[in-house]
């Protein structure tokens, strides 16, 4: 063969080596863009407005009757603030750590608060990353949201007031079951309602109804994208696996999730519950309900199945 027809045969390869990398950075770029910017701060705080508005709670009047604390701590990475509330009951029974969903913010978690207050018990609810006021910038499916629960359970535990239970909703739920091995001497149980147990998992549902429409398999997608979170963001789908953090974990868990959840489907908080090392677990299953709304569905058999949950430990 020719050296002049060697010399195109290998341009032509190395051109399509340099599409094909070309392709995967920019594609990549594209889907770290999308999934660390599930939500913005301002959009947040409209939603959780206008939610509470929907479910009658006026937010003010709370904050005023029983005046409520704000703070804002230091990431302990040293690379964001978080902004927290929290009020301790006088007489308090215990201590809940609140962890809102996607979209929300700490006042999100205001009407289910209050109704722990009045049942005897202290709270403290934070911004998650970039919602609300915390100065984080980007949504990690729980991965960098669990070490701000971190923080925020040792505030808590320096203010006192003990024994201590993290509730977390929906990607809240998620961030709990990825921080629930390191919570193991901190808190003495997991309260998970509708929870996200996988960021690859939620990653190729959003996507599912998309993928005509980009015209790339779902399973290169999912790869560039895995490849592009390890290089800009340090952190990769496997470890947005709560299942697999949750396993090492045998502090206490109630999962709460109803069998037709079309946000994070009733599989995800069944295994979450199923890989729990607790000897001390509940799943308490409904049949109907609508995602991470149960607490306003029920207000009162919601509370009373998680404070009888909890007088058994």
């Amino acid at each position: 063969m020719k050296k002049w027809i060697k010399r195109i045969i290998f341009s032509l390869f190395g051109l399509i080596l340099l599409a094909g990398i070309a392709l995967c950075v920019f594609v990549g770029h594209q889907m770290v863009n999308q999934l660390t910017h599930l939500t913005d701060p301002q959009s947040t705080k409209q939603e959780t407005e206008n939610f509470l508005k929907g479910v009658d709670f006026d937010w003010e009047a709370f904050e005023k009757d029983y005046s409520i604390e704000r703070v804002t701590l230091e990431s302990s990475k040293k690379d964001h603030a978080i902004p927290v509330v929290y009020y301790l009951n006088p007489s308090s029974k215990g201590f809940f750590v609140l962890t809102h969903y996607l979209g929300g913010t700490k006042e999100s978690v205001y009407p289910l608060a209050e109704r722990l207050i009045k049942a005897g018990y202290s709270f403290i609810a934070y911004d998650q990353r970039n919602s609300g006021d915390n100065t984080g910038s980007t949504n990690t499916f729980g991965f960098l949201e669990s070490h701000d629960l971190l923080d925020v359970v040792n505030h808590a535990l320096e203010l006192g007031q003990g024994p201590f239970y993290v509730w977390g909703a929906s990607f809240g739920g998620g961030t709990v079951a990825l921080a629930a091995p390191e919570l193991e001497d901190k808190v003495q149980a997991l309260i998970l309602d509708s929870p996200m147990s996988n960021g690859k998992e939620m990653t190729q549902r959003q996507m599912e109804d998309m993928i005509d429409e980009i015209g790339l398999p779902m399973d290169y997608l999912l790869w560039v994208g895995d490849w592009g979170l390890r290089f800009s963001q340090g952190f990769s789908f496997d470890q947005t696996d709560g299942v697999k953090a949750i396993h090492e974990s045998s502090t206490p868990l109630l999962v709460i999730h109803a069998k037709n959840d079309d946000m994070t489907p009733y599989h995800m908080g069944e295994d979450l519950y199923q890989a729990s090392a607790a000897k001390q677990k509940e799943l308490w299953t409904l049949d109907q309900g609508e995602h991470a709304m149960y607490f306003y569905e029920d207000p009162d058999l919601y509370l009373d199945k998680i404070l009888a949950f909890l007088a058994d430990l």
